[in-house]
């Protein structure tokens, strides 16, 4: 360990074991001024839309009671008069509980995705632990957040909605000898005015505070040194972790073998095993030739058909093959003790290519 580092901080990445159990509980990166403005923003264009025909529904409602003078009120009337109130009144109201509920959850799966977890529904006894949460009421950084965003959200609403006020207060002053169909038009178009213009402002903040959530949660999520070695042995049972591990190193040789086609020659076993190499004289002149690529059954098949197809010299010794395969990782120097071997079969392949030239 480097003079200085601390083993205990959480200095590294979270691991992808990490990231899935934070998910699986819930931690995740959320705005609830983000999901208020879209919330807000889409209760105003739906007051634009059906305001009308929420007056139209309204004056059919109070229509229905003036079909029945005091008069003529029965008991017989009585019930027949409760069922179509309360029929008209769910016509009116049903849509703008659908519309609300929908964009309520909508506006989350936009913003962190479409994720259920079961497990921030259980009852966690740790939360009604007073002393275990504790430690959240004197956490001043995120006091202090909280407090700016309260603060900036009640300024940005108060000016908005002041000078949304003052350009109409004429309006306003007049809606007092107005009809009631005149006034409630009026106050429809205001509050729209107000609910979208709010709802800009309110986005606005929401946005800044999901970067700032994001990134929290990133460093909330941050581990120790050995807490990321204990992951990844917890991560060597999970039977989707070892399949990603299984593919990324399957991937990585393949784009490894690839190279075959820039190597000087391959040496092959003839089909178990395939080494290129490749010797620049400017860059390995101190060094000597490298493996630059190498495969193992089916991977060694294509590194030769690469290597064919490129028109590199192949060679087939099987000891010297198999031989370089376990000797030599991909990038290093070929050993002293296989110098003559190779440099006899980099001989006959710059011999070639030059005849190739002529």
């Amino acid at each position: 360990m480097p003079p200085g580092e601390d083993s205990s901080e959480k200095t590294e990445e979270p691991t992808p074991f990490k990231l899935r159990k934070a998910q699986e509980q819930g931690q995740i990166p959320q705005s609830r001024e983000l999901t208020a403005g879209l919330f807000l923003f889409t209760l105003s264009v739906f007051i634009y839309f059906y305001f009308p025909m929420f007056v139209k529904q309204s004056g059919e409602l109070f229509s229905v009671f003036f079909q029945f003078p005091a008069t003529q009120i029965e008991a017989q009337n009585v019930t027949q008069l409760l069922s179509v109130t309360l029929f008209m009144m769910g016509k009116i109201l049903l849509p703008i509980f659908v519309i609300l509920f929908a964009m309520a959850f909508l506006s989350n799966v936009l913003i962190v995705g479409f994720r259920i977890s079961f497990k921030s529904l259980r009852l966690n006894f740790d939360k009604l632990n007073f002393f275990a949460q504790l430690p959240k009421f004197f956490d001043v950084k995120r006091k202090g957040m909280e407090l700016v965003k309260a603060l900036l959200k009640i300024s940005l609403l108060t000016i908005v909605g002041v000078m949304i006020i003052r350009s109409r207060m004429e309006d306003l002053m007049r809606m007092g000898d107005a009809e009631w169909r005149d006034s409630s038009v009026f106050t429809a178009k205001l509050l729209h005015e107000l609910l979208w213009k709010m709802s800009l402002a309110v986005m606005a903040i929401g946005f800044i505070d999901f970067v700032y959530q994001k990134w929290q949660t990133h460093q909330d999520l941050k581990m120790t040194k050995q807490e990321v070695k204990e992951d990844w042995k917890m991560a060597e049972g999970d039977p989707q972790v070892k399949q990603r591990i299984k593919q990324a190193q399957k991937d990585a040789a393949e784009k490894r073998v690839e190279q075959a086609k820039n190597a000087d020659a391959v040496i092959r076993n003839p089909t178990h095993y395939a080494v290129a190499i490749k010797y620049d004289r400017e860059k390995d002149s101190q060094t000597g030739p490298r493996v630059i690529a190498k495969g193992e059954g089916l991977l060694a098949l294509r590194l030769i058909d690469i290597a064919q197809e490129a028109g590199v010299y192949i060679h087939t010794d099987k000891a010297l093959a198999q031989t370089l395969f376990k000797a030599v990782d991909v990038g290093y120097s070929i050993p002293e003790n296989l110098f003559n071997a190779v440099a006899i079969i980099l001989g006959e392949a710059f011999r070639r290519r030059e005849q190739r030239g002529k």
